[in-house]
């Protein structure tokens, strides 16, 4: 691990497991549970990503997954911090060559660093918010019960209710720990980009955020739980989550879109492993896509987090 002391902070290249203590040693009030996971910083980070420290805080810095020499800078987690830290980061750092984006920052986090930037003598940086096309907040975050999700109770899941009758025909559920060597997920993958492929969706990089994960439960398998899904001796999708702060992120829900409500097969199927583990809560991110947000307000989130992307103007 390499530390650079500079500017009253120190900057580290970050592994996952730094990462992971630091995280859960901290005290936050953060609703973005994904913000208090090593595994998603691990993940989206999967470029690179550093630790930036001072004597009160920390913040996390990635290498954009898919954008050349742009820096996402994501919100201080500790909860009394003001974002000093942030702001002295950002104000040696705004003429580099890389863009750079304060990733997945509510209107309070950027009140509290405009705030912080105003109190620098030597700032000339002016924020403003920049509309998200390619990362997964373009729409909020939206956070399920997985006790309410499970039982489906009442008239306004009717329809999910008649079509989980037929999507869950023959199927069967493993949980990931039985998964020999993963080849299940692997096979679902396959299966999946090659319907990518015909329906000419396929991008050169859209396979990368699963390799990295199977390398993560490679690596550490404990951390990241999940199902696969089978019918007829074939993987027809898997999800998988990790838990922070007794919130279950999760990070896939991979289904062949041949099998008609395979997702939200696989959905329920999730949520009800959690609650029977005593997990409350499914945070499942924001989207990037008005459908996918749709799918995801329909099993009427218990919470809806909205977050943003901020640059630097000019």
């Amino acid at each position: 691990m390499n530390s650079v002391l500079t500017a009253s902070y120190t900057k580290e290249n970050s592994s996952f497991g730094s990462l992971k203590t630091k995280l859960d040693n901290v005290i936050s009030t953060q609703i973005d549970s994904y913000l208090l996971s090593a595994t998603y910083y691990q993940l989206t980070g999967r470029k690179g990503t550093y630790i930036y420290q001072d004597e009160s805080s920390f913040l996390i810095v990635s290498n954009h997954p898919h954008l050349e020499n742009c820096l996402m800078i994501f919100p201080e987690v500790i909860s009394n911090s003001d974002f000093s830290l942030t702001a002295k980061v950002l104000l040696d750092n705004y003429n580099s060559k890389h863009q750079i984006l304060l990733c997945r920052y509510t209107n309070e986090e950027y009140i509290k660093l405009c705030t912080s930037l105003s109190n620098l003598k030597e700032n000339s940086i002016e924020l403003e918010r920049v509309d998200e096309e390619i990362m997964d907040w373009k729409y909020p975050v939206r956070i399920l019960s997985t006790e309410v999700v499970s039982k489906l109770e009442g008239g306004k899941f009717r329809k999910i209710r008649n079509k989980l009758l037929r999507a869950g025909i023959g199927i069967d559920i493993v949980p990931i720990e039985q998964c020999s060597q993963m080849n299940l997920m692997r096979a679902a993958l396959k299966f999946w980009e090659g319907n990518m492929i015909l329906n000419q969706k396929d991008t050169e990089d859209m396979s990368e955020f699963y390799y990295e994960l199977f390398k993560l439960m490679e690596n550490g398998m404990e951390l990241i739980n999940g199902l696969c899904f089978i019918k007829e001796g074939r993987p027809v999708g898997f999800t998988a989550w990790d838990i922070t702060a007794g919130t279950a992120n999760l990070y896939v829900n991979l289904a062949d879109t041949t099998i008609t409500g395979a997702s939200d097969f696989q959905l329920v199927s999730t949520c009800k492993y959690l609650y029977e583990h005593n997990i409350q809560l499914l945070n499942m991110g924001g989207s990037e896509l008005y459908n996918l947000d749709q799918f995801k307000e329909k099993y009427r989130p218990v919470i809806t987090h909205p977050i943003s992307t901020y640059t630097i103007k000019g």
